[in-house]
């Protein structure tokens, strides 16, 4: 017993190290994501020792509702496959239904195993964040960093995640005032942060930081105050002639280009080309609309790619997800803040959350 709970573990625990990196997303293998190989090997494992099990699981969980999504992105990425000859379209269906997999696999593994999802979730998630914030303190610096991610706001999207956890370690440690795992989970998610300087993320640390305190100062406080003290003096040491982080800082928050306002995040799009929002657009070929960039929100995209069809999809897999609503849901106001402005569609976090408060309401007889 103990031997197969250690492989559910490790084998999840691997997975979601190479699903939260990124770089593994820009490598291929005959033209297809090397992240897509793994997540295959992965779901197949689950399917073939869990094939029972998926009907029940699909019928009782919120996941049939990423199935609906899923299905309505093929049809639409067909369609616009075809009237536009942009077979690129395909591949944002194939990331949905590697999510689906995930997803129903993930479930299978853990529906009664709770505890060492959630224990391999905040393990791994702590490694990631340390070895980012070592990767940034020992590497040559270069303006704001990205670590092994292929941008900083991706790293930033990763620090957030740090923020979540930490919370709902304490929340399950609420008799321990003083969490080890939540502090260093915070202390490294607070560098970053600081170091990366997005607007977003640091608004949504703000907002959920009284509501942190209130859980335990003892961890988050110290937490805090330590992040804060490495990261300065590591700018401090990094000072050049050309570079300083406090007028980085300033420069920031006073920054007003096209990108900074939020209409051109994409929602303009909404007013320019009403036609697309019952059924959506799909989510390649952004030149169709005058723009390059894809769109800069995740719940904005879901609704301009798919339509009203595939939001409501979405906002049923939430409100089952988060059928019972107490303190720790509040934790996700960060990640909601900078799902706003940032498409966080492609990160798994994204999907695994909901799944973790599904399990965390009592839900374990599937």
């Amino acid at each position: 017993m103990f031997y197969t709970n250690l492989s559910y573990t490790v084998l999840y625990s691997l997975w979601i190290l190479v699903l939260a990196l990124y770089p593994i997303h820009s490598l291929d293998f005959y033209n297809i994501p090397l992240y897509l190989y793994f997540l295959f090997v992965y779901v197949v494992y689950g399917l073939l020792t869990y094939n029972s099990d998926i009907k029940n699981i699909l019928y009782q969980t919120p996941v049939k509702y990423i199935c609906l999504l899923t299905i309505w992105t093929v049809f639409i990425n067909i369609f616009y496959s075809v009237s536009t000859e942009g077979f690129s379209f395909i591949y944002d269906s194939i990331r949905y239904l590697s999510i689906v997999g995930f997803s129903i696999v993930t479930i299978a593994l853990f529906r009664k195993k709770f505890e060492e999802m959630w224990f391999s979730l905040v393990i791994v998630s702590l490694i990631g964040l340390l070895f980012s914030m070592c990767f940034i303190l020992l590497t040559p610096f270069e303006g704001r960093e990205a670590a092994l991610f292929n941008n900083v706001n991706q790293l930033s999207r990763y620090g957030l995640v740090g923020v979540v956890l930490s919370g709902l370690v304490l929340v399950d440690n609420s008799r321990n005032k003083f969490s080890i795992i939540s502090f260093l989970l915070l202390t490294a998610s607070v560098f970053l942060l600081y170091v990366i300087v997005s607007r977003a993320a640091i608004l949504g640390f703000l907002i959920v930081s009284p509501l942190l305190l209130f859980l335990s100062w003892k961890s988050v406080l110290p937490a805090i105050v330590l992040g804060l003290l490495i990261a300065t003096l590591y700018m401090s040491l990094r000072k050049t002639p050309d570079y300083d982080h406090s007028s980085y800082i300033t420069y920031r928050y006073n920054e007003n280009g096209p990108e900074d306002n939020i209409w051109n995040r994409g929602y303009i799009r909404f007013i320019k080309y009403p036609k697309y929002i019952l059924l959506g657009a799909g989510e390649q070929k952004n030149d169709r609309f005058n723009d390059q960039y894809e769109f800069h929100s995740s719940y904005g995209s879901i609704l301009w790619s798919y339509g009203i069809i595939g939001f409501i999809c979405l906002l049923l897999y939430h409100r089952y997800s988060f059928s019972k609503i107490d303190i720790s849901v509040f934790l996700l106001l960060p990640l909601i803040i900078n799902s706003l402005v940032h498409n966080d569609m492609r990160f798994i976090y994204t999907w695994i959350l909901p799944i973790v408060y599904y399990f965390k309401n009592g839900v374990r007889n599937i």
